[in-house]
């Protein structure tokens, strides 16, 4: 065979291709946008189809012209499924995303909005499909379409970080309140990405503890920016006193004193303000103001609870860590709590922390223990401190405080909790220090504790049986009598 009839049976074979499949073409054609063509007639996909293949596949010169017609006829479809079955009708990939871009609108749920991303092979406009469809998202699902627009490159790489966080920032704009603002931000990867986030976020801010929590995300000098927005939005004296805990600029939270000075009611507010500053002129004013001594603003009342707390129950009520302090709510709660319990329970307890986060999906306390080294992996000797993580309403927060007090005393009296263990949990391994067993290895209990919880392994069945011998004896009683007896005579005897 010659090389003439080679060529002549290769470029049979490209024309019939092209014939055959007027649907191919190549990656790079010659589209230009602005190219004249007739309109396409029809607005279904068969009659823009139809219409573009009037023009032949042979025809490399007016393969622009059949590009158009695709690009001006999906101005016309309003299904998504429709978008994407046009797309099959070219190999040009900035028609394909011109096309895509046309049908963007056309989602109405996160299905369609998910298959329409997939369609895109272009990061910039699976972009735009997230920014324009976020509303149509409940923002809890945001990050996760996030990833899969950002999974076109290596989840290692800060490609993947950067192009994930430009998702997030795409749809920051459409989030219906500040809890889903900061739900985003906090799935952010890259700090400057996270930074511009807060700073374009501060529009969400509607209060001086919105501008408290953005604070608490941010370095300086955002931080201070943050702040100094929100010091705008404070009006009492408890508010700005509040915000100004987060600053760590002197400057700054000389701002915060000099504003709250005008409000200042009682000696106990001067006292408050007096030790937020070094500031030789401000001292000098709080020291020329004679206010009476009363029971003042909630910064003072706070420091009064505290101290009853610690006298009264030996107890150490830590405030104002990283940022973070009890209310004065919590802290009556937790001295009404306390004044029901034996000292002999309580004792067990050094200290209680206040949370920093703002936890919604779990509610309750920790419990951090710290050996002193003398008993290796027993109970004994331990220092138990409770962290406060979320709990908002009075009866929430005074169960899960019960329950780690009496974690705190199980871990401080491995006597009691090994008899307790032989007792109601004859199959449990030895639990060694802390938190060292999963369920799996303290198999069941004798009896029924007295919750789902409790019956997970010893230590929750020991606090949720303390819970409700104080909540409801009467009920314990009844629910589990051996457990009822065992905590009357071996934890609360002089209750």
């Amino acid at each position: 065979m010659t090389n003439f009839n080679k060529s002549k049976i290769i470029l049979s074979i490209i024309l019939s291709i092209l014939l055959l499949d007027p649907a191919f073409t190549f990656a790079e054609t010659p589209f230009k946008e602005g190219v004249s063509i007739t309109p396409a007639s029809g607005s279904s996909v068969e009659q823009i189809v139809n219409d573009k293949n009037k023009i032949p596949g042979f025809q490399v010169w007016r393969w622009g012209e059949r590009d158009q017609i695709l690009i001006e006829g999906s101005k016309k479809l309003s299904k998504v499924d429709d978008i994407i079955s046009l797309l099959k009708e070219t190999g040009n990939e900035k028609v394909k995303s011109a096309i895509i871009e046309n049908g963007i609108h056309t989602p109405t749920n996160l299905a369609e909005v998910e298959k329409l991303i997939e369609s895109s092979g272009d990061i910039e406009t699976r972009l735009k499909i997230l920014q324009e469809n976020s509303k149509k998202i409940e923002s809890k699902k945001i990050p996760e379409i996030a990833q899969n627009i950002a999974q076109m490159y290596d989840s290692t790489t800060d490609k993947f970080k950067n192009a994930y966080d430009q998702a997030i920032l795409k749809a920051i704009p459409n989030a219906n309140n500040f809890s889903e603002f900061i739900r985003l931000v906090d799935s952010m990867k890259v700090p400057k990405d996270k930074d511009q986030a807060l700073k374009d976020g501060m529009r969400f801010a509607e209060s001086w503890y919105d501008y408290a929590v953005l604070s608490r995300r941010a370095d300086e000098p955002l931080r201070s920016q943050i702040l100094e927005e929100g010091l705008k939005k404070c009006s009492t004296f408890a508010e700005i006193v509040d915000l100004g805990k987060y600053s760590f600029k002197p400057e700054l939270t000389d701002k915060f004193v000099q504003k709250a000075l005008p409000l200042a009611k009682t000696s106990q507010d001067l006292k408050t303000l007096s030790l937020m500053t070094m500031n030789p002129a401000i001292l000098s004013e709080i020291a020329k103001m004679n206010l009476p001594d009363s029971e003042g603003q909630s910064s003072y009342r706070r420091l009064a609870l505290i101290e009853e707390i610690r006298t009264q129950y030996g107890l150490y009520v830590r405030d104002d860590l990283g940022g973070a302090w009890w209310s004065c709510d919590q802290l009556q709660w937790i001295k009404e709590t306390l004044a029901k319990l034996p000292k002999s329970f309580i004792k067990s307890t050094a200290e209680l922390y206040p949370s920093v986060e703002e936890v919604t999906s779990t509610t309750g306390f920790t419990t951090q223990t710290v050996s002193d080294g003398k008993n290796g992996t027993q109970y004994g000797d331990v220092e138990s401190r409770i962290t406060e993580i979320g709990c908002r309403d009075k009866k929430t927060f005074q169960e899960a405080l019960v329950r780690e007090l009496a974690h705190a005393f199980y871990f401080n009296h491995n006597d009691m909790a090994q008899e307790f263990r032989t007792k109601f949990w004859p199959d449990s391994k030895n639990e060694g220090r802390r938190n060292t067993l999963s369920p799996k290895d303290c198999g069941k209990p004798a009896t029924p504790s007295v919750s789902a919880v409790g019956n997970s392994m010893p230590r929750e069945d020991f606090a949720e049986s303390a819970r409700m011998f104080l909540e409801n004896p009467e009920g314990l009683k009844a629910a589990s009598p051996e457990r009822y007896n065992f905590l009357k005579e071996k934890v609360f005897s002089n209750s």
